[in-house]
């Protein structure tokens, strides 16, 4: 079998050697969204496979950069690790804290708004904390839900700017969410478009447009600002 080269890159050996650190660094920046599942050994093999596919895969067509396609090929390989070999998604800190009011006041029968309404919480939450009762742990994200009420909801199905990353770990961004900002996330969640949106804040269509459009930026940020490239 012939040896891998990209007359474009150079030598193979030599081109791993020089990113092996950017690669290094993403394998650390992503370890947190694997919830102790993974070791940052593995995300390292993962992240070494993304770049070694991006020097196989490369020509440079359009003036587009080897590093933007090299980065987004790395952190893919990465994310994908990380989904696989995580059992489930854990749900975030006011879910636990709510299923567990449920469950002591004995108020898993009743619907999601009457529990929003004892223990002064949404009824997003509300649910979400019934699913997660009725569930125990939640397999992917795009998976389909049902609470007791008989509404069903995602598992969070993020903008589809970054749409390859759906099924990685988003409970961490949710956390930063101000209570508007996890209202949007989940309205967008449910499909529904920004006039409806729009509605449910007493808003204009624009102004929610604007409102998602920011949440969007949000994301974006948060997903994809690692390391700066270093080759």
């Amino acid at each position: 079998m012939p040896e891998l080269y990209n007359p474009h890159l150079g030598n193979l050996e030599e081109f791993v050697l020089k990113h092996s650190d950017f690669v290094t660094a993403m394998a650390h920046k992503n370890l947190y969204k694997s919830r102790g599942a993974v070791d940052v050994e593995d995300l390292i093999q993962a992240g070494m496979v993304g770049l070694i596919k991006a020097y196989r895969k490369y020509q440079p067509r359009d003036n587009a950069k080897f590093e933007g396609y090299a980065y987004y090929q790395i952190k893919k390989e990465i994310l994908v690790f990380i989904r696989d070999h995580s059992e489930a998604i854990r749900p975030s800190r006011d879910v636990y804290e709510i299923a567990g009011s449920i469950m002591k006041q004995e108020l898993k029968e009743q619907k999601p708004e009457q529990i929003a309404a004892k223990l002064g919480c949404t009824v997003p939450q509300a649910r979400r904390a019934l699913i997660h009762l009725d569930k125990k742990s939640v397999a992917s994200l795009n998976e389909t839900l049902t609470a007791a009420d008989g509404s069903s909801i995602e598992r969070i199905e993020l903008l589809e700017t970054y749409q390859d990353f759906t099924q990685v770990f988003v409970n961490d961004f949710v956390e930063k969410l101000n209570h508007t900002e996890t209202a949007i996330l989940n309205f967008l969640s449910l499909d529904m478009t920004q006039k409806e949106i729009g509605q449910k804040f007493g808003i204009s269509q624009t102004h929610a447009g604007r409102m998602v459009k920011k949440l969007r930026s949000q994301a974006i940020e948060y997903f994809w600002s690692d390391v700066a490239w270093t080759g």
